[in-house]
């Protein structure tokens, strides 16, 4: 979903992180990530099951340490699914409402997104494949183009590397930068937990999540640099600041005008729902591997003997975010809030998830 990172995450890393000096902290990134794959990747071929971190950490630190992992995987990945949900339920009803379209409570969209996640989570792994495929095109398409805009015009102050400086790499807040930046690669590890479903896992597994790693962290560090050319260095985290949740709108109409702008923002909630759909699939093979390992009840665990997908595991995971949706409905709490607190839940919860791995990893 790289247009939720780029539109949502990237003014954050700019005005809360390090500034101009955000696009080199995905690079940074990708080394370190690249680095706890090399571990991950060599314990997953001595581990048949599938099950990601808490599999790792149970075989390297023990069943108690493993068993907390796997709820707090699950609470990781669905506080990022809520947060991801809310945003795209208040962005969808804003947008029928400045079109004239009826008040629609963001609540209730977030439902009808859950529903139609758990549609395409019900069935065969390749269909939700192809819809994530198709939106992901779509949106690196879009960033291309106002990218290839940006340079043609040589951007706001011309087109250079000033940037990537140590000065700028270490202004501000160079530990929120990474954090943020770290963030952007949430669910690329998540490549492991569909080790069931691969007819080659020990030659599949490695490419996908070595590469994934990879495109995203040369994609995102290039998507941010763009963004900075577009606005100045010296302007970029005034900006983003300013216009937190509109900085990429903004940008593609200064350089691809009113057309450019409305088609962002309809691929902005492609984005969002494909990010859902992303962490649906996450979450009901955990759930399905946590059954295996009789964490849960074993009918959890059942796959549907036409579609080979774990369909109880997904349902189970579609009420499970509709419950919290409807509870932070009734308390009234704001789909910007419900972003900021459960996002922070998640991001916090994936870094001690991947520390502890790698200890794991060395242990084992």
């Amino acid at each position: 979903a790289p247009l939720t990172v780029v539109g949502a995450l990237m003014p954050a890393g700019f005005s809360l992180g390090n500034g101009a000096g955000f696009p080199a902290m995905f690079l940074i990134a990708t080394v370190i990530l690249l680095l706890f794959s090399v571990g991950l990747m060599a314990m997953s071929r001595a581990l048949p099951d599938a099950g990601a971190f808490f599999t790792y950490i149970s075989n390297g630190l023990g069943r108690v340490p493993g068993v907390a992992a796997a709820y707090l995987a699950v609470i990781c990945y669905s506080t990022v699914q809520v947060a991801v949900l809310a945003i795209f339920g208040g962005t969808m009803s804003a947008n029928i409402a400045s079109m004239g379209g009826p008040a629609i409570p963001w609540w209730l969209i977030a439902l009808l997104g859950t529903v139609a996640v758990g549609f395409l989570g019900y069935r065969r792994i390749e269909l939700s494949s192809k819809v994530l495929v198709v939106l992901l095109l779509a949106e690196m398409s879009i960033v291309l183009i106002l990218a290839v805009a940006v340079i043609v015009s040589g951007g706001a102050n011309g087109i250079n590397l000033d940037n990537f400086s140590i000065g700028n790499l270490l202004s501000g807040s160079p530990s929120l930068g990474l954090m943020f930046a770290v963030g952007g690669f949430i669910g690329f590890e998540s490549t492991v937990v569909y080790r069931r479903e691969v007819k080659n896992p020990n030659q599949t597994i490695p490419k996908a999540t070595y590469g994934s790693a990879i495109v995203i962290g040369v994609f995102y560090a290039f998507a941010a640099w763009i963004l900075v050319m577009a606005v100045g260095t010296s302007n970029v985290a005034t900006e983003a600041a300013t216009y937190p949740t509109t900085l990429l709108t903004r940008v593609t109409g200064q350089y691809l005008g009113p057309i450019g702008s409305s088609v962002v923002s309809i691929l902005f909630l492609g984005s969002m729902f494909a990010a859902v759909l992303s962490l649906h699939n996450v979450i009901a093979r955990y759930l399905h591997s946590m059954a295996s390992a009789q964490l849960l009840p074993t009918r959890v665990g059942a796959v549907h003997s036409r579609h080979g997908s774990p369909h109880v595991s997904s349902l189970v995971q579609v009420f499970t975010a509709a419950a919290i949706v409807v509870v932070v409905a009734i308390l009234q709490v704001s789909p910007e809030n419900v972003l900021a607190w459960f996002a922070g839940i998640g991001t916090l919860s994936i870094v001690i998830l991947m520390a502890a791995t790698c200890l794991a990893v060395i242990v084992f």
